[in-house]
């Protein structure tokens, strides 16, 4: 077992600086996501999202995100007044990267829309803004599959003081060709 761990290791470490030497031509990440909103005081424990990234060189990319978050807000004697929240995005923008031996790290800013949906029994709303989402994250593995761990801080611009929320991200990315 320690052998082949050693082993393991030891060809990661190897084929590190080959990693750091392609860039794919296109990403795309699938994950989870997990997002606090400060309005509301909640946390949205339930989310996900995908992005599609089409690299222009080795450090900048075009990128396209949707993603959805999504709560129950209830009271244990009446759940059939629970409040079901959602919020899904559609957003784009901008990724400059850094690939380094074994790791890859980014910020991107992204700008978009936001719906805000609620619904209480038959009854249902919803709203759409604008939102900016500006992000970090370092993405860790081999060339064609990666693992990704990011934070985003998104502003969403409502009537008012507008919608802060902070979210954290977990992802698999998988590479398409090479530039």
């Amino acid at each position: 077992m320690r052998v082949a761990l050693m082993v393991a290791v030891l060809a990661v470490a190897m084929s590190a600086p080959a990693m750091a030497q392609v860039t794919p031509s296109a990403e795309i990440g699938l994950g989870y996501a997990y997002m606090r909103d400060e309005q509301l005081g909640e946390s949205f424990p339930l989310g996900w999202y995908a992005d599609i990234a089409g690299n222009l060189n080795g450090w900048l990319g075009l990128v396209g995100e949707v993603g959805g978050s999504y709560k129950t807000l209830g009271d244990d004697q009446f759940p059939e007044l629970d409040a079901k929240l959602s919020v899904h995005t559609g957003m784009g923008g901008l990724r400059l990267s850094h690939r380094g031996d074994g790791a890859n790290f980014y910020v991107q800013v992204l700008a978009g829309a936001a719906r805000y949906g609620v619904s209480v029994q038959e009854e249902s709303g919803s709203s759409t803004d604008f939102a900016l989402q500006p992000g970090v994250g370092i993405e860790f593995g081999g060339q064609s599959t990666r693992l990704r761990i990011g934070g985003d801080y998104r502003k969403i611009y409502t009537e008012g003081d507008g919608v802060t929320q902070w979210r954290a991200t977990a992802a698999v990315v998988f590479a398409i060709g090479q530039r």
